[in-house]
Parts: structure tokens; C-alpha cells; sequence
């Protein structure tokens, strides 16, 4: 079986394996330290969005007043500790700073 799909993938690039074996030819670009800064970069950005926007999804809902914000639109005040302390961000300011990590 793993002779016949090695002749498969040869139709698409007849020599592949004596390339990837070989220290003349090379199927890649080299990588530099540049590539491993601009991919923890990129790692550290889709990260922190994805906690903003999971942390968003939780905690808007998580509010004592819930119900009556629902009829505000996207976004609601602040109402202090004398109301239940709902002081949360609202799921679009939440997706707002999101937006800008990306």
C-alpha cells in the first residue's frame, strides 16, 4: 500500500524523496530568526483576540441586569456597585478591541 501511494505522489513530482533527502536541492526557503519573530508576532495577536472575544462571549451575559441591556443595543453604562456592580464591557466593545489586535 505505502509503495502505491508513493507511486501516486510521484505523477505530481517525480523525485520528491531523493529532493527532501539530499542537502543540494531544497523544496524550502531556508528560515531565519526574522521568520520566527514575525510568527510569534502573529501567534501572540490571534491569541489575545481569541481570549478578548471568548472573554467577551462570557462575561456580557454574566451582568445582574442582563435583561434589561438586551434593549439597549450594542452597548450599555456602567451602573455601579449600587446596582449589582455591571460594570462589564458589552460584547461589541468587546469585539471592538478585538478587532484592533488583529
Amino acid at each position: 500500500m505505502v509503495k502505491g501511494h508513493l507511486r501516486f505522489l510521484s505523477i505530481w513530482y517525480p523525485g520528491w524523496l531523493n529532493a527532501i533527502n539530499e542537502n543540494t536541492k531544497s523544496l524550502f526557503l531556508t528560515i531565519g530568526p526574522g521568520d520566527f519573530l514575525v510568527h510569534d508576532v502573529i501567534a501572540l495577536g490571534l491569541h489575545t483576540t481569541t481570549l478578548i472575544l471568548v472573554t467577551g462571549a462570557l462575561d456580557a451575559r454574566g451582568s445582574e441586569l442582563m435583561p434589561d441591556k438586551k434593549d439597549f443595543g450594542y452597548s450599555f453604562p456602567c451602573d455601579g456597585p449600587g446596582r449589582g456592580g455591571t460594570c462589564d464591557i458589552s460584547a461589541w466593545d468587546t469585539f471592538y478591541l478585538a478587532f484592533f489586535w488583529m
